[in-house]
């Protein structure tokens, strides 16, 4: 399509449109309109506002209508899209007491968040039960609410169904209110005896699960990690704290022999547990991400890389300067192909011992707002094809830069730019 603005006055509207078909035609017009909309509700109401939703048929506050009148309520306004919501989200601005209601009225919910609720334990469990569908599950900085005189470790039976999750910091209270959190959030500062801190242990056998992604450190260190590893060793896909990698969690993610793509994330602790070599490999691994943690300590760094001998590809993020002792590691890898850096905050410096690989045939770099550099810098990859650029968040002066320094290894590779992204090809 041109650039140039249209000029919508030139356009006919339904009812001018309408003037040249006969009534045949404005049928079939009609029907296929139609159509479109049926099959464009299941994208366009994919997801809920739930806050707006609650808003719109709450009654009052507290835990007063039933949960039958409750469902009839939803039901009045959200009967035609019942069947096309797939994707809720809570947060903070919720209503706790219609988080149950609303999860169970959806009949095809597979994807769940709860961000910064305060929940009563029965309803987490009757949702995690009757909601049988669910396959994406992300919990985060909430508070679970127990029974006065509960065990002091808590269990939660989380869906067989998962294929992914998420857990971030999660704690659990027993409180005499613990039916009612919004009583229990204007009174807590009060509480003292009637509250007790309790533990939370998750049911660790999920046969479906592929995909983990570890937000805390917290209640998952060491035996907790390593004994939900060991139970679902048919994962995929791993995202974790480099607090978290010790000797114990290597070992178990050695037994996940499904296992294919790894991403570290930069400790969230100043006492970082000691990482040490050890001899075990994670020989399934394909894809390993490091984010923000390629500038620590050198041995560090030997150590988080070493056990991943058989990657294919490694994403590169968030660094503030081109570490000189990575030039090893990333030789090392004997069948690495593809190398992908993405954005710093500041400019990316490189220098002529940047990178030497004899298997690798991609390195492209994403995110950037400015970049200089010389294609030369790949002399040492006798295997390289294309060197990919970014420049979607580029401007005018970087982008002719760039261009400008790239067009002096003309001779030696093909440069295009196309839409925003510049590629060099290898002759």
């Amino acid at each position: 399509m041109s650039e140039a603005k249209s000029d919508w006055n030139l356009f006919l509207s339904w009812k001018e449109f309408a003037q040249h078909l006969n009534t045949s035609s404005i049928i079939e017009v009609s029907l296929t309109c139609k159509y479109l909309r049926t099959k464009l509700k299941s994208k366009i109401f994919k997801r809920a506002n739930i806050n707006k939703l609650v808003e719109s048929v709450a009654q009052g506050p507290g835990n007063e209508d039933t949960y039958i009148k409750k469902t009839q309520l939803i039901d009045s306004k959200y009967s035609s899209i019942k069947n096309y919501v797939t994707n809720l989200s809570f947060d903070v601005q919720s209503n706790p007491f219609y988080i149950q209601v609303v999860c169970e009225y959806f009949l095809n919910l597979s994807n769940l968040t709860i961000n910064e609720c305060i929940i009563p334990s029965t309803v987490l469990k009757n949702v995690f039960t009757n909601i049988t569908a669910l396959t994406n599950l992300s919990l985060n900085d909430n508070l679970i609410l127990f029974r006065r005189g509960a065990n002091h470790i808590e269990e939660i039976n989380l869906p067989q169904s998962l294929k992914a999750l998420e857990l971030g910091d999660i704690s659990a209270i027993s409180t005499p209110y613990w039916e009612d959190p919004l009583l229990f959030f204007q009174t807590w500062t009060d509480l003292t005896q009637d509250t007790v801190q309790l533990k939370l242990k998750f049911s660790s056998l999920l046969p479906n699960l592929v995909y983990l992604h570890l937000m805390t450190i917290e209640g998952v260190l060491e035996n907790n990690l390593s004994v939900f590893l060991v139970n679902n060793n048919q994962l995929k896909f791993i995202k974790v704290y480099l607090d978290c990698l010790t000797p114990l969690i290597f070992e178990s993610l050695a037994k996940c022999k499904q296992m294919v793509e790894v991403e570290i994330l930069p400790p969230i602790r100043s006492n970082l547990v000691t990482v040490t070599q050890n001899n075990i490999t994670l020989t399934s691994v394909k894809k390993l991400t490091l984010n923000n943690v390629v500038n620590r300590d050198a041995y560090l760094l030997s150590c988080i890389i070493l056990p991943f001998i058989n990657i294919t590809e490694l994403k590169i993020s968030n660094i503030y300067s081109w570490p000189h002792h990575i030039y090893i590691p990333i030789q090392n890898f004997k069948n690495l192909e593809k190398l992908t850096i993405y954005k710093t905050t500041i400019p990316l410096k490189l220098n002529n011992f940047f990178l030497a690989s004899r298997s690798l045939k991609v390195l492209e770099f994403i995110g950037f707002d400015k970049l200089g550099f010389k294609l030369n810098l790949t002399a040492n990859c006798p295997k390289i094809r294309l060197v990919s650029f970014d420049t979607s968040n580029f401007n005018a002066g970087s982008l002719a830069e760039l261009l400008e320094v790239l067009g002096r290894y003309s001779s030696k590779w093909t440069i295009l730019k196309f839409m925003e992204a510049v590629k060099c090809y290898k002759k």
